[in-house]
C-alpha cells in the first residue's frame, strides 16, 4: 500500500513560477515517473538548453527542481516508493 504522506511529501518537478512567458515549451516528467525520466530529462532537455542560452533566467528554476526531487528520492527507502522503478531496478 502506498504511504500517501510521501506522495504530498515529494518536491514538485518543475518550478511553480516563472519570471515572464517562457518561449519554448517544456514538459516536466511527473511525481510518478521513474528516476531514469527525471535524469534524463536533466541530461537530454534542461542541460543542453542551458548551455545554448545561459542567460535564460527560468531554466536554473527547472534543473533545481529536478535534482531537488532526485536527491529526496534518493533518502526514500525502496519498499516506501511511490514512483514508476526504473525497469532495471530491483525492489
Amino acid at each position: 500500500m502506498p504511504n500517501y504522506d510521501l506522495m504530498w511529501e515529494h518536491p514538485p518537478t518543475g518550478p511553480d513560477h516563472r519570471t515572464r512567458p517562457l518561449p519554448y515549451l517544456i514538459d516536466c516528467p511527473s511525481e510518478f515517473a521513474p528516476d531514469s525520466a527525471l535524469i534524463r530529462f536533466r541530461d537530454k532537455t534542461l542541460l543542453p538548453l542551458i548551455a545554448t542560452d545561459p542567460g535564460d533566467p527560468d531554466l536554473p528554476n527547472f534543473l533545481k527542481c529536478i535534482e531537488d526531487a532526485l536527491a529526496w528520492r534518493a533518502t526514500i527507502a525502496p519498499p516506501d516508493r511511490f514512483w514508476r522503478r526504473d525497469k532495471d531496478e530491483v525492489r
